[in-house]
């Protein structure tokens, strides 16, 4: 859950892969987030905001946004290893839930990329809230918060909203909602209960998440 601001690298290391991190290496980084980073690198070999390269790591729940200036950062690789959040993804690596507001994630090749946004769709949906929503995916298992209205991308602090999609098809944050404790058994016994996508789950112990419970929204927490 923690947060880089400001984050800047001026450096002139050539052929350096330049980020928070230069390489990762069979690493696992999750819950992460940058905003306003700035950096410099004239002949960086590769760049991206958490790290130049992602080698067989695992990546989950990053993301950057604000100001990101790459300013003298000339990637000397191939043209598009300087990106939002690394610049060459690659080996059998896996980076899931992860959003930036730059032109890409990073380059992969040989890697898996899944439920990931970046450029206009992430800076259009971050204010509204979809981009958030669209981040917890069936929303059985809620990470990323948004007060809309107040915040201006989603983040990783339960102390913001949960976004959830009215009827509408548009998004607003979950108000007015039963909330209960997935430690709780027998919550609504008699009645069935679905996830958001419309499938009967056991009503037994509820993981986190938002269910449909007699025609109403409830919140799992």
């Amino acid at each position: 859950g923690h947060i880089f601001y400001n984050l800047s690298i001026d450096k002139d290391d050539t052929g350096a892969e330049t980020g928070l991190f230069g390489r990762l290496n069979g690493a696992t980084v999750k819950n992460l987030g940058f905003v306003n980073a700035t950096f410099r690198n004239n002949g960086a070999l590769r760049a991206g905001v958490l790290a130049g390269c992602a080698n067989s790591s695992t990546i989950t729940n990053c993301f950057s946004t604000g100001d990101i200036d790459m300013k003298d950062c000339i990637c000397t690789f191939n043209a598009r290893n300087g990106d939002g959040l690394f610049g060459l993804i690659t080996s059998a690596s896996i980076v899931s839930n992860c959003y930036t507001t730059y032109g890409m994630i990073g380059s992969w090749e040989y890697s898996t990329i899944r439920n990931c946004y970046w450029g206009e769709n992430a800076v259009t949906w971050a204010p509204t809230g979809e981009l958030c929503y669209r981040l917890n995916g069936g929303q059985e298992n809620i990470m990323w918060y948004q007060t809309i209205g107040e915040d201006a991308y989603p983040v990783l602090n339960p102390e913001r909203g949960i976004v959830t999609q009215n009827e509408d098809g548009g998004y607003e944050n979950a108000t007015g909602m039963e909330v209960v404790h997935s430690s709780e058994t027998g919550v609504h016994s008699n009645e069935a209960v679905y996830d958001l996508t419309g499938r009967k789950v056991a009503n037994a112990q509820l993981p986190k998440g938002i269910y449909i419970i007699g025609g109403n929204k409830v919140l799992s927490k």
